[in-house]
This record gives structure tokens, C-alpha cells and sequence, in this order.
């Protein structure tokens, strides 16, 4: 059950987030997958309203970490 459980925690270990679908340089600074190019914003106040950070939200994992953490510490010592 905990090599299971662990399985499931692994697999929840990614980055994923949501973003706000009107502030279209978001998407696009993820799915390009370029170094070093500025992309331009059409929204005026995209910076004065929080820019990257305040538009979008990751999934915390510090959490999801810290099961898997004990998950492999209960199964460590179960086989003892």
C-alpha cells in the first residue's frame, strides 16, 4: 500500500498551474521555450497589478513533498 501511495505522490509532483487567460504573455512565455527574449504585453497595467505573480498560481508542493517524504520513511520502516 505505501509503494502504491508513493507511486500516486510521485506522479503529483509536477508543475501546474492556472493563469489568467486574458494576460496572453503568460501562455506564451511557457510554450515557447525561448532564452533571453522580452515578450511585449498589451495589457496596460499588467505590471502595476501584481504582473507574473499576480496572475498566476502554482500548485503548492510542499505539501505532496512532505507525504511522500513520510510515505518513504513508513515503508523504510516497515521493512526493518
Amino acid at each position: 500500500m505505501l509503494t502504491q501511495r508513493i507511486g500516486m505522490l510521485t506522479e503529483a509532483v509536477k508543475v501546474v498551474g492556472v493563469y489568467d487567460a486574458s494576460q496572453t504573455g503568460i501562455q506564451r512565455m511557457l510554450s515557447e521555450g525561448v532564452n533571453n527574449v522580452m515578450i511585449r504585453w498589451i495589457a496596460g497595467g499588467f505590471c502595476g497589478a501584481g504582473g507574473v505573480v499576480g496572475a498566476v498560481q502554482f500548485m503548492p508542493l510542499a505539501e505532496v513533498i512532505q507525504a511522500l517524504n513520510q510515505c518513504y520513511q513508513s515503508r523504510a520502516q516497515t521493512i526493518k
